[in-house]
């Protein structure tokens, strides 16, 4: 063996001994970097169910159909702020808010309902928020009216799963 390839041989094992796995921080940073990709893996799934949830919610208002905007409420309080209502802005159950958004639903004809993917808000509280234009036509009217609702959603944990339940509905200003 001439001096150069033992100068590579010891500075192979030079290296070999000190490989990144081996030591500490680099550990310490490898188990960091799965953290963070287990993170974003269970972010990802979040985002998928948060998006299914929405597109109960659009489906519910692009329908009318106050059954399946009950199906995306949450069992807890709700919040209920909108303009087009006539009651006072204030927290109600469950069935309340059916009650409340049938009585919408029958009173105005949904023209559109409509949100942006990329502003799905995601919270490390298991919440989540969406905003959405909602235009319909009034009864007895011709125009068409556009109202910009925010919506939260809370993680509902069940036996079968994470689901999204929206737990606030609030008008929001132009």
């Amino acid at each position: 063996m001439n001096g150069r390839s033992a100068s590579i041989l010891l500075a192979g094992l030079l290296f070999s001994s000190s490989s990144p796995a081996q030591t500490p921080s680099m550990r310490r940073l490898l188990s960091a970097s799965n953290e963070e990709t287990r993170r974003g893996a269970k972010a990802n799934e979040d985002l998928s169910r948060v998006a299914r949830a929405i597109g109960r919610v659009e489906r519910a208002f692009e329908a009318g159909d106050s059954d399946e905007i009950e199906s995306c409420l949450s069992e807890k309080r709700i919040y209920l702020s909108l303009r087009t209502r006539g009651e006072e802005a204030g927290y109600y159950g469950r069935s309340q808010v059916k009650h409340m958004l049938g009585k919408l639903f029958r009173e105005r004809r949904t023209d559109s309902f409509t949100y942006r993917p990329e502003d799905i808000e995601l919270s490390r509280d298991d919440g989540a928020g969406f905003r959405a234009e909602w235009s319909y036509v009034p009864a007895e009217a011709d125009d068409v009216v556009t109202e910009e609702l925010r919506f939260k959603l809370d993680r509902s944990r069940s036996p079968d799963g994470d689901d999204w339940l929206v737990s606030e509905i609030r008008a929001q200003s132009r």
